[in-house]
């Protein structure tokens, strides 16, 4: 298993996951962007909608691992 880090600009640095056992047990949203290879601005916009599995602590928005992936194994189109 490998985790890639990607420097962006001097001070940015992003995890790219590729694959679940990657992922740490409690997610932020960039990991979630990052894991679903969608824009910060995306991954945002999705912890917002209806029935996706954020936690809000203060101003921080949290993902639980296992509650995303079963998120996203539910919403999976063509399976």
């Amino acid at each position: 298993l490998q985790l890639y880090v990607r420097t962006i600009g001097r001070k940015h640095m992003q995890k790219i996951y590729t694959n679940p056992e990657q992922l740490p047990a409690v997610l932020s949203v960039e990991d979630v962007g990052s894991y679903l290879s969608i824009s910060r601005a995306g991954a945002y916009a999705l912890s917002h909608t209806d029935g996706f599995p954020v936690l809000v602590v203060g101003k921080r928005r949290l993902v639980p691992k296992n509650r995303f992936l079963a998120w996203l194994e539910a919403n999976c189109e063509g399976e």
